[in-house]
């Protein structure tokens, strides 16, 4: 599954690369722009999950910082840094087609390959507290957490 994943995000930069020789306009500081601000939130997120496994309690759960308001705040922000590429390959003549690719990439992250994965193994390991996460965070998308005291 994952090479599928990034044969179809590639799929913007070899709308791009067949275009021909032009020079950057402002579709590409879009992309610049949305793909730098992903993988810097995104390593922000891992940065504050790193800083937090090593200290956690047995069956203890994220829930500050980014991951308070998504369970999976890596792969959302994975999703949109692919996002980001369409703005490369727009202009080709398949370009609208490339808007596909973030409905496929979330059908992979959230249904198929990473989401089902993590969360069984992280329902067996920490079971009641990760249910209550669970109630309370949103899965992919960032959101306010659901029961606010």
């Amino acid at each position: 599954f994952p090479t599928l994943i990034v044969f179809f995000a590639c799929l913007p930069i070899y709308a791009a690369v067949s275009v021909g020789d032009n020079a950057l306009n402002w579709l590409d500081w879009i992309a610049f722009a949305v793909v730098s601000g992903a993988i810097l939130i995104e390593t922000v997120a891992d940065l504050q999950l790193h800083a937090f496994l090593p200290n956690r309690k047995e069956g203890e759960i994220m829930q500050t910082g980014l991951w308070k308001y998504s369970r999976h705040p890596n792969y959302f922000f994975e999703w949109v840094l692919w996002i980001g590429y369409i703005f490369i390959g727009w202009q080709a003549p398949l370009g609208p087609w490339l808007l596909l690719i973030p409905v496929i990439l979330y059908l992979f992250l959230s249904k198929i390959t990473g989401v089902p994965f993590v969360e069984a193994r992280k329902l067996e390991a920490s079971g009641e507290e990760y249910k209550s996460y669970i109630q309370q965070t949103n899965s992919f998308f960032p959101g306010l957490p659901k029961n606010q005291n």
